[in-house]
């Protein structure tokens, strides 16, 4: 999608689009959080065992902030 185009979306839909940089981990700080906890799940059905793909639903479905 070109600048213009990607301006001319942002403007019909109403929202801001912002962009940084992908090594600034303060400013991804929802992703960053995402990475931790699926790594803590990935970590505990490996030791534990269990269904990876409950584990993941069940995050899915708890409300976030």
């Amino acid at each position: 999608m070109a600048r213009k185009e990607l301006a001319e979306f942002t403007e019909m839909w109403g929202f801001e689009h912002w962009t940084s940089s992908p090594e600034h981990q303060q400013a991804n700080s929802k992703a960053e959080a995402a990475v931790k906890a699926a790594k803590n799940i990935v970590r505990k059905i490996a030791h534990g065992g269990g269904d990876p793909y409950l584990a993941v639903l069940m995050w899915r479905k708890t409300p976030t902030e």
